[in-house]
């Protein structure tokens, strides 16, 4: 028998603090009472169980149902983070799976945190730990809908963008210009799809609303640093787009509409170099 598989056992004996099982070949292992599942089980029963590594190395027994086993994929849920040794991720059992600091980016600050999710194949030799699953293993389990929202996690973080694994097992690329934020490993979001990739077969997507909505959104961005700043900002839309960039985290196009915009609605006025909130009119969008 070998850890991170699951066994047909038999019930052998009742012990003081749980209960020893036995396989067809008569090879035996220790269940502990906490491993019961609130489970009722008698000598002579028939159970399923998963075998885990203890703290000490030894296989272990438990009834509790895993969410993946051994070579087996699965998104699993972060519970713990330490920068020296790696995240522990929660197989629904009673032994965190641990995937290696060696295994993550070197930049910690997109490392995931507690309660993201990480998709990861279970690899269980001499300890319990997992390994993150290489693009070219990733099977889609159903395709996405074009123009529709899907919802995954961030999978993989490049130089001109990044990946969302969906709940549907499929990637979909973000580039940096279609996002607004900088993301991290395993962060849960939902993404617009756009189109297919011929050349991959992966799905493009962006995280920026539809136009109406972005300018709106945009909008607010720009009146929330105008107030913030003594209703003056040293952009207008002759800036660079390094300068825009730089001071609102915004693409100089979105800038110049959603600039247009409160112009229209005579909220902002212009100097050669400053934007101006007009103060009569600086609650109509907050």
């Amino acid at each position: 028998m070998l850890a991170g598989n699951v066994y047909s056992l038999k019930i052998l004996r009742k012990t003081d603090i749980g209960y020893m099982l036995e396989d067809e070949n008569k090879e035996a292992v220790f269940l502990h009472n906490n491993d019961l599942d609130n489970q009722q089980i008698n000598e002579n029963d028939i159970v399923s169980a998963f075998l885990y590594l203890d703290s000490h190395g030894r296989l272990t027994a438990t009834l509790k149902t895993p969410k993946i086993v051994n070579n087996r994929y699965g998104f699993l849920k972060v519970v713990g983070v330490n920068p020296k040794m790696g995240v522990w991720l929660d197989n629904n059992t009673t032994k965190d799976i641990l995937l290696k600091e060696k295994k993550l980016p070197k930049d910690f600050t997109i490392w995931p945190q507690v309660n993201d999710y990480l998709y990861v194949k279970l690899d269980i030799k001499k300890k319990m730990e997992c390994t993150r699953v290489e693009r070219d293993f990733i099977f889609p389990k159903a395709p996405e809908v074009i123009s529709s929202y899907a919802d995954g996690y961030v999978y993989f973080i490049g130089n001109d963008g990044f990946y969302v694994l969906t709940k549907n097992i499929n990637l979909v690329f973000i580039p940096f210009e279609n996002t607004r934020e900088k993301h991290r490993l395993g962060q849960a979001l939902s993404v617009r799809i756009i189109s297919v990739n011929p050349k991959t077969n992966n799905y493009n997507g962006s995280l920026i609303l539809n136009k109406e909505n972005q300018i709106y959104d945009d909008a607010s961005i720009i009146m929330n640093y105008l107030k913030l700043n003594q209703n003056k900002m040293p952009l207008t839309a002759k800036s660079s787009s390094e300068e825009v960039e730089k001071k609102l985290h915004i693409s100089k196009k979105a800038f110049k509409r959603a600039l247009g915009n409160l112009y229209k609605d005579r909220l902002v006025e212009f100097t050669e170099n400053e934007t101006i909130l007009i103060k009569e009119k600086n609650e109509k969008i907050s």
